[in-house]
């Protein structure tokens, strides 16, 4: 593989949009004892000017992954060196094969662009967002669909999944207040999703954390 990028794994916090739990950036953490503390997952960040094996990436593990129609078949055999560093990252953050990234470059480069912007209640652009401001903006841009502004507004304005039905694109929510709908996240695979929280941003995280995991209310597939 040509000598123009390297993986740095680190670390930052992934915190809901209604806690006001600090995030650190060290490794995966939780706070205290507490099980229901947020945990961290790993970001990759690619450095140009460097050598990493190709062997880091997938190449192909289509099977283990729903591709909900994608084409990923007609991809052919992918040549890992000309990824786009972009591309390469997310699929290693996300732990699936390069082909399937490849096949969402809309979508992942979009996430890019978010990615970090920090939070800010009411907010829809990239000064400061908040988490149904950020799935309404990406379901538009990235989708051309159109939901409500608010969370509970996309809650009831969206076909009821499982989360085994969980789909790229579907809406997933949480209720972090006790009192309903209160929070809001784009899915994306392997029981990853995309959203804007409090302390962090814009982030990936994982439903399978012990604090979402709790906190998970259902999903919903917005109308066309």
């Amino acid at each position: 593989m040509k000598n123009w990028f390297v993986i740095i794994i680190a670390s930052f916090g992934i915190v809901s949009c209604s806690t006001s739990k600090h995030a650190t950036a060290t490794g995966k953490t939780t706070t205290g004892n507490n099980s229901s503390s947020p945990e961290f997952i790993n970001s990759i960040s690619v450095v140009p000017g460097s050598n990493t094996k190709t062997g880091s990436v997938k190449a192909d593990n289509s099977a283990k992954y729903s591709t909900d129609g994608l084409a990923l078949s007609n991809l052919g055999s992918v040549n890992i060196e000309k990824v786009d560093q972009v591309l390469f990252k997310y699929a290693i953050m996300l732990d699936i094969p390069v082909e399937y990234i490849g096949n969402q470059a809309k979508m992942f480069d979009f996430i890019e662009d978010w990615y970090g912007t920090p939070y800010k209640y009411g907010g829809n652009d990239r000064k400061g967002i908040d988490c149904s401001g950020f799935s309404s903006t990406l379901m538009s841009n990235v989708f051309a669909i159109t939901v409500p502004r608010t969370s509970r507004d996309q809650y009831q304005n969206c076909q009821k999944v499982s989360k085994s039905e969980l789909k790229e694109g579907d809406l997933v929510f949480f209720n972090i207040r006790g009192r309903g709908v209160s929070h809001v996240g784009v899915y994306l695979t392997n029981n990853k999703f995309v959203h804007a929280s409090v302390n962090a941003g814009v982030v990936i995280s994982d439903l399978g954390e012990g604090y979402y995991s709790t906190k998970f209310m259902g999903g919903g597939r917005p109308k066309k």
